[in-house]
């Protein structure tokens, strides 16, 4: 009958390698693109986080995360320093650029 080398399993084993690898990283990509949507969620090689679960960041990602009757951010906006206290408020919320800005125009409309 029909029996199969050892060259045609060798190409047979790299063929299911070569999918399961594609498979990887095209769940890989997918889950970095849903993960990018929470644009406060980074991912470090050195950290114990997994990119899969955007579930770690839901604390540091709410705008309540930093009160926003901060004393020193309030003093940038009131010197008209808007850039500078977004720049603070996104490196003590760890939230993305958008969200950053929002929270403290949403703030300055308050004072």
């Amino acid at each position: 009958m029909f029996g199969l080398g050892t060259t045609e399993w060798v190409i047979i084993a790299f063929l299911f390698f070569d999918t399961l690898l594609a498979v990887g990283v095209v769940l890989f990509v997918n889950a970095k693109k849903k993960n990018s949507g929470n644009s406060g969620n980074t991912f470090s090689a050195d950290s114990n986080e997994s990119p899969f679960h955007s579930s770690t960041h839901s604390v540091t990602n709410s705008v309540n995360a930093v009160p926003l009757n901060n004393e020193e951010i309030v003093s940038l906006l009131r010197q008209g320093r808007k850039i500078e206290a977004v720049k603070i408020y996104r490196e003590r919320t760890n939230l993305g650029l958008k969200e950053a800005k929002d929270a403290v125009e949403a703030l300055e409309r308050q004072i």
